[in-house]
């Protein structure tokens, strides 16, 4: 009886070569220092043989800044600062496109927001959690006060609830005219 076939996944190969890659290693040396052949990695790289797990565990434990997950093509995150940025990331976007819709009612009734400073340089978390802690500046006017960022958040979320509200109003006056058309 045959072995049976095992399906290719392709992109561990190409994600194992990205770690030969940014080691500095040859192949061959990488080949050397697993026991394989370079014909062997070379065949996983072009996802002719498949990258097993047990293997995959010995490269992670050779080269512990990947992860396990990423190399397997479990997840997108190659390393954990990767992994713990992405929550950030997220909230980030959608931090930025619920600022934006508050500047423009704000600007609409004679208003401007101005967001904290963060510089470009600061790619630390930690810089930017400060950054963001000074606070918000809304001017009208000469007039200017400053929001700390649990002042913001409270604000974002009493305007979300508001906009809730009245959509949520609107469904009901739609539905109570449709009720009385049919």
């Amino acid at each position: 009886m045959g072995r049976s076939s095992v399906e290719i996944n392709p992109k561990r190969g190409k994600r194992m070569q990205i770690i030969i890659k940014e080691s500095g290693e040859s192949n061959i040396s990488f080949a050397n220092k697993f026991g394989y052949t370079p014909e062997h990695i070379s065949q996983i790289i072009i996802g002719k043989r498949r990258l097993t797990d047990d293997f995959a565990a010995k490269i992670i434990a050779e080269y512990p800044k990947y992860r396990i997950e990423w190399l397997l093509c479990i997840d997108d995150y190659k390393d954990n600062t990767e992994l713990l940025l992405r929550p950030l990331a997220v909230a980030a976007q959608e931090h930025s496109s619920l600022f934006s819709s508050l500047s423009v009612l704000a600007q609409i009734n004679g208003f401007s927001i101005l967001p904290p400073r963060i510089s470009p340089d600061d790619t630390c978390a930690d810089e930017i959690i400060n950054a963001l802690k000074d606070g918000y500046t809304i001017k009208k006017g000469e007039q200017a006060i400053t929001l700390s960022l649990e002042e913001e958040n409270a604000l974002e979320n009493l305007i979300s609830d508001y906009v809730g509200l009245q959509l949520h109003y609107l469904f009901k006056q739609k539905e109570a005219l449709q009720d009385g058309k049919h």
